[in-house]
């Protein structure tokens, strides 16, 4: 599912995505890509005091194989829709 992102991740050294959270499900995963190119993530954590938010960036760090530093909210912090940016190095 991620092969083309990776690739992309690995040419360009960074990319940015839409992810649609579902907080309080029984396991985080990631389910599918939605038509409008948005990755669909239920997460076990509760979307409260920032732990959906560090749930989401572990999980997509461990999907792509970098580092949980690597991975950033851009924006939608306190909302399900977040804009979510993957380095291959670590942000500065």
């Amino acid at each position: 599912m991620f092969c083309a992102l990776q690739s992309r991740l690995s040419a360009e050294g960074k990319i940015e995505l839409l992810v649609r959270a579902r907080p309080h499900a029984a396991q985080s995963r990631v389910t599918g890509v939605l038509e409008d190119g948005s990755i669909k993530v239920d997460l076990a954590a509760p979307a409260e005091d920032g732990k959906g938010n560090k749930a989401l960036c572990k999980l997509l760090a461990e999907a792509f194989g970098v580092s949980t530093h690597h991975v950033c909210i851009l924006s939608g912090k306190a909302a399900r829709l977040k804009l979510v940016r993957i380095t291959a190095t670590a942000p500065r």
